[in-house]
């Protein structure tokens, strides 16, 4: 039986499951775990608690189980996918510094919008998300993972800005909603009148940021509708900003004949598909474009860019236009409102086309590249995934299972706000002194700009240190450590002279007077107290106190 660990992290914040990577996250786990009943699905999370997305799944599948993330590196996986491998929300850590060593892993990779539209994203960003996006980066085009991307739009993207060779991506595209497709006159009628439409309608469906390119949208609309009878209803969450800002213009400038409908459920999406017009979806840059995709599954024609991943999705089955020329939108409206036979062909094509994008052909094409991972990996399937040459340690029973994915050393781990340059620089300045032949320096939080990091490892977390979130940076760091050894350390400690000799002459019994966590799949930790008298201590601080926390 070949075991899966999937993170799930991201199914706990309630902004990732209402957009459409929460979306994708849940009905291509759905597809997986249909299509490969006899493997094993281990979900992680940071609690152990059970999502309310994943609840269903978990009580309708036997082959599925979730856990914590404490028990990652002692789950006896053979494979390891994160679904959403670029989210930058505070205290959400990267996907890759969790991912197990060892592990064959794979991550789905939906766009890079942020990097190529930067003028609109990272660009207007702050400087912590700004830096945290652009390290996920770094971290993925350093990294053995193999990507999933939903398009080869996304994969040449990824190519031609990351420069991940080919050999690391396989396309899966999206899948639609088996329930997705043409509603019945009646059930078109009763949404008309709930919603106020009483005149043919164009239909925009997301969120309207600004590469969704809305503005395009409502100039069509605007010119068109002095021309013939029509509507405009788009639906999206009021909670979204720019649908704020939109409705104040149209309330602002009087313009007439638009629905703003707020979320709605999949029933009533799908029936307000199949009673429009036309689908119009102008974005100048998706990974994919699923909503022209329901669109045509339901029956209703679709206008589109001819952008990024869009013509990939659509192909013949829709009319595809420069996104920003309000002009060629506003004739293609025309068209479909002249020309019911025209119409009428493209809705046939759009239905043939949708039944091309099935969860179920993305499951099995996730199977497939899994399958090469499993074959092509050096870590064959197996019971164990400790390679011979880790110290696995099994003869003391004193450090947990974990550490046998470590080897045999000592990670130093260091917790700063940048606050402290000069003390930093001695903490560091006494592990260096150390002079230990297996050793690392690893620092989290705010590095002072007068401190080189060529000696140690540095984890930007300028949010966590901000906010004093110092289990986030301990997580960080002890999760990235390289040894099966840590010591957890402020940023004022210094260590004294005789460390190193201590621990040699102590040996295991050092737990008594040292901080050393031994816990070093970062899950858990247990503070040390140091209570003896000051001249046995092996480690100092600059505050004298009789006793002493290392947290």
């Amino acid at each position: 039986m070949v075991h899966v660990g999937i993170d799930v992290r991201s199914l706990d914040y309630e902004q990732m499951t209402s957009r459409g990577i929460g979306r994708y996250t849940l009905d291509h786990l759905d597809a997986l775990i249909k299509s490969l009943p006899s493997w094993k699905f281990t979900f992680f999370n940071e609690s152990g608690v059970t999502p309310e997305p994943l609840a269903s799944y978990l009580q309708r599948y036997p082959n599925c189980q979730l856990t914590s993330l404490n028990y990652l590196h002692t789950s006896n996986l053979d494979l390891y996918h994160i679904p959403d491998l670029m989210s930058i929300i505070p205290g959400y850590d990267s996907g890759l510094r969790i991912a197990p060593p060892y592990v064959p892993t794979t991550a789905t990779f939906y766009d890079l919008i942020p990097l190529v539209l930067r003028e609109d994203f990272i660009d207007l960003w702050t400087e912590n998300p700004r830096t945290t996006y652009l390290t996920r980066l770094s971290q993925l085009k350093e990294s053995s993972v193999h990507l999933l991307p939903i398009s080869d739009y996304t994969a040449n993207d990824l190519k031609r800005h990351l420069d991940i060779p080919q050999e690391r991506m396989s396309t899966i595209y999206a899948g639609l909603a088996p329930s997705l497709g043409p509603r019945t006159p009646e059930k078109v009628d009763q949404v008309k009148i709930k919603f106020a439409i009483n005149r043919p309608y164009l239909l925009s469906v997301g969120a309207l940021d600004r590469h969704k390119n809305f503005n395009t949208v409502l100039t069509s609309f605007m010119h068109v509708s002095q021309q013939i009878p029509l509507q405009l209803v788009v639906v999206g969450s009021f909670c979204d900003p720019y649908f704020t800002l939109y409705k104040k213009y149209v309330a602002e400038n009087n313009v007439q004949g638009i629905v703003f409908t707020d979320f709605v459920d999949n029933e009533t999406l799908a029936t307000l598909y199949s009673g429009a017009l036309c689908h119009i979806f102008l974005s100048r840059y998706e990974g994919f474009g699923l909503t022209p995709l329901e669109a045509m599954a339901c029956g209703c024609p679709v206008i589109t860019s001819n952008t990024s991943s869009l013509p990939e999705v659509v192909g013949d089955a829709g009319i595809l236009v420069d996104p920003l020329d309000a002009g060629t939108v506003a004739e293609s409206i025309l068209l479909f409102n002249s020309s019911p036979e025209i119409r009428q062909s493209l809705i046939s094509a759009g239905i043939q086309r949708a039944q091309k994008f099935t969860w179920n052909n993305v499951a099995k094409k996730t199977e497939a590249a899994w399958n090469r991972l499993l074959v092509n990996s050096p870590i064959a399937v197996t019971t164990s995934r400790i390679p011979n040459n880790i110290s696995q340690h099994t003869s003391n029973k004193n450090i947990p299972p974990a550490a046998s994915y470590r080897e045999s050393g000592y990670s130093f781990c260091i917790i700063t706000n940048g606050a402290k340059p000069d003390k930093l620089r001695q903490t560091i300045s006494s592990i260096i002194a150390q002079k230990m032949p297996s050793s690392e320096i690893l620092v989290a939080g705010i590095l002072p700009s007068e401190i080189s990091p060529e000696n140690l490892t540095y984890i930007p977390m300028k949010d966590a240190a901000d906010n004093g979130r110092l289990g986030d940076m301990r997580n960080a760091m002890c999760r990235q450590a390289r040894f099966d050894h840590l010591i957890v350390a402020d940023d004022d400690m210094i260590f004294h002279e005789d460390f190193y000799p201590g621990l040699l002459k102590f040996g295991e019994d050092y737990d008594l007077l040292s901080p050393r966590i031994l816990n070093c799949d970062g899950s858990r930790y247990w503070d040390w107290a140091i209570q003896s008298e000051i001249e046995q201590r092996l480690i100092s601080y600059q505050e004298s106190s009789h006793q002493q926390y290392i947290t």
